[in-house]
């Protein structure tokens, strides 16, 4: 089931994007975060925006219970993407990843394969994303996120 945020998922939210950051290789992390607190204020500044919007998938008899999820910004012509995340298995071992749960999410926002999207973050999650949906364009989150830059 797909659902929109609600102020109790922020923790989660934050914290998967976070420790997802940290695990990549310093070398792949984006420009200077390189540590927790540099990609937790960078995080922080994202969902603290205006334009930042959330869409999840949760399980369809436990809506708590969070599968995946796409932060994006709403507003742009062109779809701005800055974290689309899938568990890797549910409580149960089951493989959540390859059941088109980033692919409903990315359709929801207007994210199809022959459009133009945006992509603020960096990692195997956005390669992979940027690799198939060939009209993407990625925009450093640091950047998008100084004053004078098209994203501030």
């Amino acid at each position: 089931m797909i659902r929109g945020p609600r102020l109790t998922d922020q923790p989660y939210i934050a914290s998967t994007w976070a420790r997802s950051m940290l695990g990549m290789h310093a070398s792949q992390r984006h420009g200077t975060m390189r540590t927790g607190r540099q990609i937790g204020h960078v995080i922080d500044a994202v969902l603290d925006r205006p334009d930042t919007r959330a869409l999840l998938c949760v399980k369809d008899f436990d809506h708590d219970y969070i599968v995946g999820y796409v932060l994006y910004a709403e507003g742009p012509a062109v779809p701005l993407v800055h974290w689309l995340y899938c568990r890797d298995h549910d409580s149960d071992g089951r493989p959540l990843r390859g059941q088109g749960v980033a692919a409903e999410l990315l359709k929801r926002i207007n994210v199809d394969r022959s459009k133009a999207v945006i992509c603020t973050s960096t990692g195997p999650s956005s390669e992979s994303m940027r690799g198939r949906y060939r009209a993407s364009v990625h925009v450093p989150l640091t950047e998008f996120l100084t004053p004078g830059t098209p994203g501030k």
